[in-house]
């Protein structure tokens, strides 16, 4: 009986090379080992670099887009702590999500830094630092190659679509389950060199606790099976094989059952408490429309990840309309780069693995499952944008390598390294600046992007916040113009019109928010009172009664 072939250890090449530059890779692998000294001057400097580009959040403000709801006005996330409150919060979803470790975590923070937004916003970038670090530490030790994996982790450090999930105060989820995902890469790594079972304890871990932070890293097991791939070199017995090996492969999957049914875990639990959130009607889009921006979606990170401009907090897009035509054009084009990624993978197998790490940690945020009035958003390339990284990184080596002249090739690759780095912190640092208030982000979205209603109804919200109503005006009507269908917009003009005095243009949209959304008591309620201080009690009535029933609270407030 044949003894079962081994998976093959970390940091080496398949077994079997087949040519002369294969096996002097294998060497070249195994004697290198990154020295401990370097390793922590590159982490210093990871952190020095994010530390610059994000220096001035402390003294930014709440951004009205989110963190209001959760943060500010979030009773679960008050300063203190109580038995209550921790069951709460891990037991019931908060606006449909289901994110208690970081509620938790911002709890914390107002407990030690205030009820301002600065502390939670440099908790923000230690995290994004530490994970920085966090993949480099775990690049380096699974491939050898401290440069490449040196500037994989200064991209993600320093990459404009990363700023979103910094600078903004309630993206601490985004910058949560990064730093639990990239721990779990790098005790995935400690534990591809000796796969014993105690082993796995620290990455399904991690792994857990990034999905209480937020659901986007459930495709972490799927990319364990590409790093086993490459730089593993767990799944091919055969250098020459661009396929894994089946039997390798169905080993590989199965030691990581606790993984795959902690994802499930998370997948049932995110789809239960995104079916209770109801969005609006004209958001609610068909399953043909949404596969289809779905795939309009993918060119848009990757133009925006090769050259980040004209960022913005919402970009605005039809939820009608399907690009089948360009979206069919999509789907062949992805097609043949896979195709061909994989094609060339005996050789390079950094390209399958970067290409597919960028496709398949896009899935969960593509839209297929509604997310909201956001198709596309800069937060969700933080995972997945770090496969393009790989790409670059070892696809550049190789174009450097092959240009001939090793040493001088390798300082010309450093330093281009260096530029590339050094340009994309430019633009972040640029980019962070937009996130100072409100105003600032929401003018700037409005410069980079046309009909963008969710900009101009912000906007509209924030200066009728602080009395500004013809400001307020101004910008609500041309939310409404660009998207009629949106009740929470239309009720904002009419309580911003009602305020100013205008109740006769005011009534025409409290009635159009009540339309779309039947359920909305407080635009019920504003508009009965509306009407009893006009004297026309018997139409005040029906909607007085209708709002004290839907919520009673709100309804007195506003009597």
């Amino acid at each position: 009986m044949r003894a079962r072939e081994p998976l093959s250890p970390p940091g080496c090449a398949p077994a079997r090379p087949t040519s002369g530059e294969e096996k002097a890779s294998v060497r070249a692998d195994r004697r290198y080992r990154p020295r401990v000294g370097e390793r922590s001057k590159i982490a210093l400097a990871l952190c020095a670099l994010t530390v610059a580009i994000y220096a001035e959040v402390g003294a930014h403000a709440f951004v009205d887009f989110d963190d209001t709801k959760h943060i500010a006005l979030n009773p679960d996330v008050a300063p203190g702590w109580s038995p209550e409150r921790m069951v709460r919060v891990f037991t019931h979803p908060h606006f449909g999500d289901f994110i208690p470790l970081t509620y938790v975590s911002l709890q914390v923070d107002r407990s030690l830094f205030g009820p301002g937004p600065g502390g939670t916003l440099w908790v923000n970038v230690a995290l994004h630092a530490a994970s920085a670090v966090l993949l480099f530490l775990a690049l380096a030790r699974m491939t050898g190659a401290i440069g490449r994996s040196a500037f994989v982790a200064a991209v993600f450090a320093a990459h404009p679509l990363h700023v979103e999930s910094v600078a903004w105060a309630f993206e601490r989820k985004d910058a949560l389950s990064g730093a639990c995902w990239m721990l779990s890469l790098l005790a995935y790594s400690h534990y591809a060199e000796r796969p014993e079972p105690r082993r796995l304890i620290p990455v399904a871990a991690s792994f857990a606790a990034g999905l209480l932070a937020k659901p986007i890293v459930v495709t972490l097991p799927f990319v364990l099976l590409l790093l086993d791939y490459w730089p593993l070199a767990r799944l091919r017995g055969d250098a020459a094989r661009a396929l894994p090996d089946a039997r390798r492969l169905a080993r590989a999957a199965l030691e990581k059952w606790p993984l795959f049914a902690i994802a499930a875990a998370g997948i049932a639990i995110t789809l239960a408490t995104q079916r209770g959130v109801a969005l609006p009607e004209f958001a609610q889009v068909r399953t043909g429309v949404r596969v289809a921006q779905a795939l309009d979606a993918i060119p848009f990170y990757l133009a925006k990840s090769l050259w980040p401009t004209g960022l913005a907090v919402y970009y605005p897009h039809s939820f009608d309309a399907a690009p089948v035509g360009r979206a069919a054009v999509i789907a062949a084009a992805l097609a043949a780069i896979t195709v061909a990624a994989l094609c060339a993978s005996a050789r390079r197998p950094y390209l399958a693995v970067g290409w597919l790490w960028f496709l398949g940690t896009l899935v969960p945020v593509l839209g297929l499952v509604p997310l909201g009035l956001h198709v596309r958003a800069d937060r969700y390339a933080y995972l997945p944008q770090t496969g393009l990284a790989i790409l670059a990184a070892w696809g550049g080596a190789d174009l450097f390598a092959a240009l001939g002249g090793a040493r001088a090739r390798r300082r010309e690759l450093g330093a281009a390294g260096l530029a590339v780095v050094a340009g994309l912190a430019i633009v972040s640092w640029h980019q962070v600046r937009h996130w100072r208030s409100t105003y600032t982000l929401f003018e700037h979205a409005l410069a980079v992007t046309s009909d963008n209603f969710v900009a101009h109804w912000r906007l509209g919200a924030a200066y009728g916040g602080e009395g500004h109503l013809r400001e307020a005006v101004e910008h609500l009507s041309e939310a409404v113009r660009i998207e009629p269908r949106l009740a929470q917009s239309q009720f904002e003009l009419a309580a911003t019109l009602d305020e100013a005095g205008d109740a006769d243009a005011a009534f025409p949209h409290y009635r159009r928010a009540l339309e779309l959304d039947p359920s909305h008591a407080e635009a019920g309620a504003r508009w009965g009172v509306a009407l009893v201080a006009r004297g026309r009690f018997e139409e005040a009535r029906p909607l007085l009664e209708r709002a004290l029933e839907l919520d009673p609270a709100q309804s007195r407030a506003h009597a």
